[in-house]
């Protein structure tokens, strides 16, 4: 048994699919298809259902998985224990959502690049329920997401802020003179948004149906970037996390408006978190991301 074989293994079972496996090891797909075989005639069992383009985990994959996964780890602790400490690298899994991968992300992992060269990193976006539940079946490091408040004791959170999200529109737009506008002239606007799975959206709704008012967008979609690109060149509102748009804000093409509705507490306070499962090693490039995006918080 290789150890090559079983990070192969474990990339199929997170992917569900050996191209997807083969492409992100830089295999052939038949490379993959070898080391899994070459893996169930060791153990002597099926690992894998392998129906039509259907690839699935049998109760004996399941298992191994657990196993596997820990052989990793108590290879990665050895390395560490008696490799050369003063140079941090391997692979590093991060998970977060769309608005901080598309803003804060890539200053992040160039400061990480550039102190740490040999660290590998890997992306996942998603919604922050499924980077919790990736974090939790060990498929991510760990995760920097935005939502509510997370009190699970499961996970170890080692940075926290909280980050308002603001309505914004284009300067040029007609009302972008007043100092501030209540929350039915906003939704009199065209209203772009996130998807539906983005917490501070599924905020905003909650707060609006407690009102007996729900929010009409004209145009939904999950790019952040794309949000921003388009309420420069139209006369939309939006709502977004006010990380986001600072640059936009400074240039001068886009306006925060206060919500009277918001003044004296806002129901789209959301917290920008950092966080890691209980029960995972930190390993060396987690802590050198940690240390990154706290250096980055101080500035």
């Amino acid at each position: 048994m290789e150890i090559r074989e079983i990070r192969t293994f474990l990339k199929a079972a997170q992917t569900g699919s050996f191209v997807k496996a083969a492409q992100g090891l830089g295999y052939s797909q038949a490379a993959v298809t070898i080391q899994i075989k070459h893996l169930e005639e060791e153990l002597g069992t099926v690992l894998f259902d392998r129906i039509g383009k259907q690839t699935q985990l049998t109760e004996s994959g399941r298992i191994f998985e657990v196993r596997a996964r820990r052989i990793l780890q108590e290879i990665e602790e050895a390395k560490v224990e008696v490799g050369d400490l003063s140079t941090v690298q391997g692979e590093l899994r991060i998970g977060t959502i769309e608005s901080i991968g598309a803003v804060l992300m890539p200053d992040l992992i160039s400061r990480l690049h550039a102190e740490h060269p040999e660290v590998k990193v890997e992306i996942e976006l998603d919604s922050p329920p499924n980077l919790l539940e990736q974090l939790s079946r060990n498929q991510l490091d760990i995760v920097y997401l935005m939502d509510k408040r997370v009190m699970d004791m499961n996970f170890v959170k080692v940075m926290e802020k909280q980050e308002e999200v603001v309505a914004v529109m284009n300067t040029a737009h007609p009302l972008a003179g007043e100092e501030s506008l209540d929350i039915n002239t906003i939704l009199e606007q065209p209203i772009i948004l996130t998807e539906r799975n983005a917490s501070y959206r599924e905020a905003l709704e909650r707060y609006l149906l407690e009102r007996g008012q729900e929010v009409a967008p004209f145009l939904t979609t999950g790019s952040t970037e794309f949000i921003i690109r388009f309420l420069k060149r139209m006369g939309a509102c939006s709502f977004l996390p006010k990380f986001a748009i600072m640059q936009e804000v400074r240039e001068g093409s886009l306006k925060i408006m206060e919500v009277e509705e918001f003044k004296e507490k806002s129901p789209l306070t959301m917290y920008r978190q950092v966080l890691y499962h209980k029960d995972k090693w930190v390993n060396p490039q987690m802590n050198a991301f940690i240390d990154v995006v706290m250096k980055s918080e101080e500035q």
